[in-house]
């Protein structure tokens, strides 16, 4: 202050803040490459994300529309059989009837689909096949329940692609055969002549 004989003036100088600012130590500038580079990963888990949901999506449509075309098929076939067979044999779990029943839905598809005879006829060996043993005690199954039956060791078939012939053993040798014969369901082999399972395990009556 000074005195000149006035009044005194009290002269005060505001800090403004300016001072003690530039003590403050600045912010580094931001790397933005680094940035990017978060952004591109961020951006690439989203799209790994909604790939993965659209093909969860895509497999549910797919397996449900598999699931209908079996359900469909299960009801075409059971048709087709309830003609000549007893549904309520195919309907018990592990009979030769139901075993022989899945195997045409579910893989006989190719040969069977456009004939509901040949469907029959395929059927009829198939329950025969389960019903003596099949792959567990024949001591040859060559071909059975694959491509056409014509070919199926100890079957026959005429010109037609009829069943004619089933000759379940060799001279005077067993096959293998073990079980109880269907013959509700070889009746359904209307072209059917000769049926040989001797020397073979096999119990039963063939109706006239």
């Amino acid at each position: 202050f000074r005195s000149s004989g006035k009044t005194l003036e009290l002269v005060q100088v505001h800090n403004t803040g300016e001072e003690s600012s530039s003590m403050h130590t600045s912010e580094p500038p931001v790397d933005k490459s680094k940035k990017k580079r978060r952004i591109g990963v961020a951006m690439t888990v989203v799209a790994v994300l909604l790939v993965a949901v659209i093909i969860v999506v895509v497999a549910v449509q797919l397996s449900s529309g598999s699931d209908s075309d079996t359900q469909i098929r299960k009801s075409m076939v059971l048709r087709i059989l309830a003609e000549v067979s007893n549904t309520e044999s195919i309907q018990q779990d592990g009979s030769p009837q139901q075993l022989a029943f899945d195997w045409i839905v579910h893989e006989d598809k190719k040969f069977s689909d456009d004939n509901p005879e040949k469907l029959k006829s395929r059927y009829a060996l198939a329950v025969f096949y389960f019903a003596t043993g099949g792959s567990s005690s024949w001591k040859s199954n060559d071909r059975w329940l694959n491509g056409t039956e014509c070919r199926w060791i100890f079957v026959t078939c005429n010109l037609n692609g009829n069943v004619t012939k089933i000759q379940a053993r060799t001279s005077e040798t067993s096959s293998g055969l073990e079980g109880t014969l269907p013959w509700e369901d070889l009746s359904i082999l209307t072209a059917l002549e000769t049926l040989d399972v001797g020397w073979n395990k096999i119990s039963g009556t063939i109706d006239p």
